[in-house]
């Protein structure tokens, strides 16, 4: 074997190096998709907070 697909799990690599130690491991498209929106949610979210802040009714005029 030469490729193993896992997802992000992190045991799932380990376990298939002991396994099959020349094997490579892969994350399927799903997967890789999936982590990228959540990183990009939590940079949205994070940036917004900092920079896009909406007025509040104690802020003075």
């Amino acid at each position: 074997m030469e490729i193993v697909a896992v997802d992000e799990f992190i045991g799932f690599k380990y376990v298939g190096a002991e396994d099959l130690p020349s094997a490579r491991a892969g994350m399927d498209p799903f997967h890789v998709v999936h982590s990228a929106g959540i990183a990009v949610e939590k940079y949205r979210r994070r940036t917004g907070k900092n920079h896009f802040r909406r007025g509040r009714a104690k802020d003075p005029l």
